[in-house]
């Protein structure tokens, strides 16, 4: 009889830093938060450095590093 193998953990290095520095919005603040509509080939997976649409402009984020 076939036993299937048990799903991996994930490893503490990798969550670590999202567990640890978290924190909380208000509703505002959430309100004002872009909402990510995709990129210009239909995406939805993004990496650092990827140029992406949102529903708002800010003139901080559009300046390219």
């Amino acid at each position: 009889m076939f036993k299937p193998e048990p799903i991996a953990t994930i490893p503490w290095s990798v969550i670590e830093s999202f567990v640890n520095n978290d924190f909380l919005l208000s509703d505002e603040e959430f309100q004002a938060l872009p909402i990510v509509l995709g990129d210009p080939d239909g995406g939805i997976r993004f990496a650092s450095g990827d140029l992406i649409i949102s529903d708002k402009i800010d003139s901080a984020a559009t300046t390219m590093s």
